[in-house]
């Protein structure tokens, strides 16, 4: 009789045993489905805040990028422009022009010293009033053309900067 009881206790206390390990088990595994829960809905959160910002970025991009245009589309800003474009085009071209006088300029100088040149080889002689006398030979001659030239190059280019 003694061992039927003791065997029945041992049982029961077996049981009792095993169900409290199985609501510890259950209780383990609804804490980590809530937590698995609580962590997607924490993650859905923070996803959802992300997307906000970036719309919010992204409309805040567009606003200025919107002023923007409108200030370029904005009749006075588009004459400003305009005029801004115009003076870039005007600037280069006289950069332009200021090359060409200086290749002109370079030119005379050179015209300048070869006629030096020539009037020491012709023998020139100086008058008492500093006036140039010149033995003029075919030489000279085709230099004073070409210098004629350039002089009518220079005139012309500046009554078309004119």
């Amino acid at each position: 009789y003694e061992s039927i009881h003791r065997a029945m206790v041992t049982t029961k206390e077996a049981r009792e045993f095993r169900e409290m390990k199985e609501q510890e088990i259950e209780k383990n595994l609804a804490e980590q489905k809530r937590a698995a829960k609580e962590e997607a809905r924490r993650q859905r959160r923070e996803e959802k805040i992300q997307r906000r910002e970036m719309r919010a970025k992204a409309l805040a991009e567009k606003k200025i990028e919107a002023k923007c245009e409108m200030k370029k589309k904005f009749p006075k800003n588009m004459e400003n422009w305009r005029e801004v474009a115009f003076l870039m085009t005007e600037l280069a071209r006289i950069k332009k022009e200021e090359k060409l006088w200086n290749e002109a300029s370079l030119y005379l100088d050179e015209q300048e010293k070869e006629i030096l040149a020539l009037e020491e080889q012709a023998g020139a002689h100086f008058n008492g009033d500093d006036t140039v006398v010149i033995d003029v030979s075919t030489d000279a001659k085709i230099y004073d053309e070409r210098l004629s030239q350039a002089v009518e190059s220079l005139v012309l280019s500046t009554r078309r900067i004119g």
